[in-house]
């Protein structure tokens, strides 16, 4: 059986990813989006993955 990648990024990802760049932690968007930091990691885990682009570090750097 022949799995389909996604061709674009889900919503709840790009929201999660959106959140961060403005709050700044994980635990914040945890609190904000109403999920557990598990599931956010994951959300942007998934969302590097599917971008081949390392944005946690991107986002990191670019504060401060």
């Amino acid at each position: 059986m022949v799995t389909q990648r996604r061709l674009f990024p889900s919503i709840s990802s790009l929201r999660a990813l959106e959140a961060l760049d403005r709050l700044g932690s994980a635990s914040a968007v945890a609190d904000e989006l109403a999920l557990t930091q598990s599931a956010v990691s994951r959300q942007l885990q998934t969302l590097e993955a599917q971008l081949g682009v390392d944005l946690i570090r991107g986002i990191a750097n670019a504060c401060c």
